[in-house]
């Protein structure tokens, strides 16, 4: 903090609310620093370009719906509750397709999953066979495609720092299934894709640290992805509406050029000391 205090750092960006008010909850720790670097710290949120022009754009199947989850850190991110719910999906039938990019990285420290939730992991995905089409690695243009050929994006995360694919997926007119902890509730709501309420403090971090309390953070993002994507296959037109609405939000709220302007002008204020 120290560092961070002195003349020679001129401004701090955070790129969400979250991440600032968790700055200044970590400030509280340091009090002899807590009004210089407070001084410092402004928000810039990531900016992204529309992969579409429009939702008409999109090449979508009429008799499956396609979602597509993108995270390397698969467990953290929920995707082993994803798995499960598309296994009880498909276990009703309902017409589903999953397109899973994702090493299946496992350790990480907010599901703290290991050997086993891999071994799991793994059999799910034999045995939904066809429903899923999993890729280890896939170019960033290959994912992008997948976003812009999806109805669907899904980042169920456990943490997140921001969640970038949901910018992604929102660019390429995929409403998204999240759930609502640390920044995601900043860039998704219910009227352009789906919140899952979870259990969280009141900085918006779910509650992890005890075997307990993941069982039930697990047990609650799995029943809502379940409930959700089976409503969305009774009543396909919603996933438009949403669609657009997502697709509408990135063109008017992340644009590059109003970001790049923003950040000139931070930089113009640090250089000249104000």
């Amino acid at each position: 903090m120290a560092l961070v205090a002195r003349p020679a750092c001129r401004k701090l960006i955070a790129i969400s609310n979250f991440a600032y008010i968790y700055q200044e909850y970590v400030l509280d720790r340091f009090p002899e620093y807590r009004e210089t670097v407070r001084g410092k710290m402004c928000i810039v949120h990531p900016s992204q370009h529309p992969l579409i022009a429009a939702y008409e754009q999109k090449q979508l199947s009429r008799d499956v719906i396609e979602c597509t989850f993108v995270g390397a850190d698969f467990f953290r991110k929920g995707g082993l509750e994803i798995l499960r719910a598309f296994d009880r999906l498909a276990a009703e039938r309902l017409p589903v397709h999953l397109n899973l990019v994702s090493s299946l990285d496992a350790w990480d420290y907010a599901s703290q999953a290991g050997a086993e939730q891999v071994r799991v992991a793994e059999r799910l995905i034999d045995r939904l066979g066809p429903i899923v089409s999993h890729y280890p690695n896939l170019a960033n243009a290959a994912v992008l495609k997948l976003f812009v050929n999806s109805h669907i994006g899904l980042l169920p995360t456990y943490d997140d720092i921001y969640g970038y694919s949901v910018l992604e997926a929102q660019a390429s007119g995929c409403p998204v299934i999240t759930t609502d902890v640390c920044a995601l509730p900043e860039i998704n709501d219910n009227s352009l894709g789906w919140m899952i309420s979870v259990p969280k403090n009141a900085f918006g971090i779910a509650y992890r640290k005890r075997q307990k309390q993941r069982e039930l953070l697990s047990a609650t993002i799995e029943d809502h992805l379940y409930a959700i994507l089976k409503d969305v296959c009774e009543h396909p037109e919603i996933v438009r509406e949403k669609g657009t609405r997502a697709l509408d939000r990135i063109t008017k709220e992340c644009r590059p050029d109003e970001r790049a302007a923003r950040l000139e002008q931070i930089y113009s204020e640090a250089l000249s000391g104000t």
